[in-house]
């Protein structure tokens, strides 16, 4: 089963609905899709972040279920996006998703299966 979604404009917090489809999407840049397993941003627009094709380069790929893999941006591009955004929510996860980073570069790396 894929998940459902249904954007907010914006990634805001805000409780407005835009209309659902595919004019909501080409009129947009950024949205926040409400997901059964959360919250997925979607950005056309990322303040503080190198151009696209670096991000692409840089980006982890994660299968979400059904062999559907997304390409997801790598924690220092993020963090670069939430300092450039400079919303407080935004200073409290680059402390967050800093910690996470150097815990993982820390943390030996999983050998493959043999």
């Amino acid at each position: 089963m894929r998940p459902s979604a249904s954007p907010r404009p914006g990634g805001g917090d805000d409780e407005v609905r835009p209309p659902r489809g595919a004019d909501t999407i080409a009129a947009g840049q950024n949205f926040t899709f409400t997901t059964d397993a959360g919250p997925l941003d979607v950005l056309g627009w990322r303040a503080g972040a190198p151009d696209f094709e670096a991000v692409a380069s840089n980006a982890v790929r994660f299968d979400i279920g059904e062999g559907l893999e997304v390409p997801v941006c790598d924690l220092d591009d993020l963090i670069r996006m939430k300092q450039a955004a400079g919303r407080p929510k935004d200073r409290v996860e680059v402390e967050i998703l800093g910690a996470v980073r150097d815990e993982l570069r820390r943390s030996p790396k999983e050998a493959p299966p043999p």
